[in-house]
């Protein structure tokens, strides 16, 4: 259901003897020290420009990412839900997402919200299964609100956002978990990796990723800013494409610190055409159009801004009188 891109991506591709020869086990050393440096700086684009490339270079192996973030009790680990909203992504697309929530290192429920177009081979899965009808047509707002509230209310601990068309990698949960309690911080997110339609790794790194901007698919809250749950598309409908950027402005105007961990936890379906134009290769049928985000931003302007900000705080005094 991801509909968002933005220009502008730095490359980041192995060059010929860029990695001198060295035993597995000490480039893996490497590239969680580099995790970690990222995780501390996540504007420094060369750092996270070589985390890449090596990270490429060793194969992108599925359970190295978030090694640097570790979970030190695992007798009570907090309950966490990961929300879904899909519309028409075929049945392999929610399968391969689901499929990523089920190999997670720490056990993870899973809430699916069908936007319209249900498939019913989802309620024989181990998943909560809920249905809107008719379609929002709000790139997921909805959904992502009905899924937040419903895990709320069965008093989850904490929820990560996943795009149907997305998936993890084993270590998202428990790294951005571990980082929150260590951190003491109720908002983290994961950097992600750009990946073609047979899923291979693009060496691509999305500028301002991290900083400026967060995909839905990297964030993690805590049950300390559940109070935003239901934020979701109280913007204008027209600024839904890019509903996550409006949502991390939510977060950073409400006053929640935030921590990164460094680490590529999210697989992202790169389906625009900017990043095929980036590498300078012929894009798949049906990869769409970049959004013309300077055009969305000069129409949102400052008002919508000063509307957002007094949205968010004023669902955050709600939720402060009902506790």
């Amino acid at each position: 259901m991801s509909t968002r891109s933005r220009p502008g991506a730095s490359q980041a591709r192995p060059q010929s003897g860029q990695f001198p020869k060295s035993s597995t086990a000490d480039l893996s050393g490497e590239y969680l020290e580099l995790e970690r440096q990222c995780a501390s700086s996540p504007s420094d684009l060369p750092t996270r420009r070589r985390m890449l490339q090596l990270f490429l270079a060793l194969g992108a192996p599925p359970d190295l990412s978030g090694k640097s973030h570790l979970l030190e009790d695992r007798h009570s680990i907090p309950r966490v839900a990961v929300l879904t909203p899909y519309s028409r992504e075929p049945l392999r697309i929610l399968e391969r997402c689901h499929q990523s929530v089920r190999s997670q290192t720490i056990e993870c429920s899973h809430i699916f919200v069908a936007d319209g177009y249900p498939r019913d081979e989802l309620d024989a899965w181990d998943v909560r299964h809920l249905r809107i009808f008719p379609p929002s047509n709000d790139s997921g707002d909805t959904p992502r609100k009905l899924a937040g509230e419903a895990a709320a209310e069965r008093k989850f601990d904490a929820v990560l956002y996943l795009d149907a068309d997305n998936w993890l990698r084993p270590r998202h949960a428990e790294s951005l978990l571990a980082l929150s309690l260590a951190r003491g911080v109720s908002v983290c997110h994961a950097g992600r990796t750009l990946h073609r339609d047979d899923e291979s790794v693009m060496p691509l790194i999305q500028q301002g990723d991290n900083c400026e901007h967060v995909d839905t698919s990297c964030m993690l809250l805590t049950s300390a800013a559940f109070k935003l749950l239901s934020i979701w598309g109280r913007w204008p409908r027209a600024l839904s494409p890019i509903d996550d950027r409006l949502f991390w402005r939510a977060i950073q105007s409400n006053g929640f610190e935030c921590a990164f961990t460094g680490a590529l936890t999210t697989c992202y379906e790169a389906t625009h055409l900017g990043f095929y134009r980036a590498l300078r290769e012929t894009p798949p049928p049906g990869t769409r159009p970049d959004l013309d985000l300077e055009l969305l931003f000069k129409w949102f302007g400052e008002r919508h801004c000063a509307m957002i900000r007094r949205e968010t705080r004023r669902y955050a005094s709600n939720g402060r009188r009902r506790e």
